[in-house]
């Protein structure tokens, strides 16, 4: 990761972009983790979950 110029990092992965976070991004991050904390699923956990309910169907 990089910091550009508006205050923006640059997510790369082997010199490809992935993705890009503002700081609102991350403000917005840590305000849900105050408020939900652990109980807020992670990528995996829903993801897994769409798969159990497809496999049910």
């Amino acid at each position: 990761m990089r910091e550009a110029r508006s205050r923006r990092l640059l997510v790369t992965t082997d010199g490809n972009l992935e993705g890009i976070i503002s700081s609102t991004d991350i403000s917005n991050w840590l305000q849900r983790q105050q408020e939900f904390g652990d109980s807020l699923p992670t990528r995996k956990a829903v993801a897994e979950q769409q798969v159990m309910e497809i496999q049910s169907s």
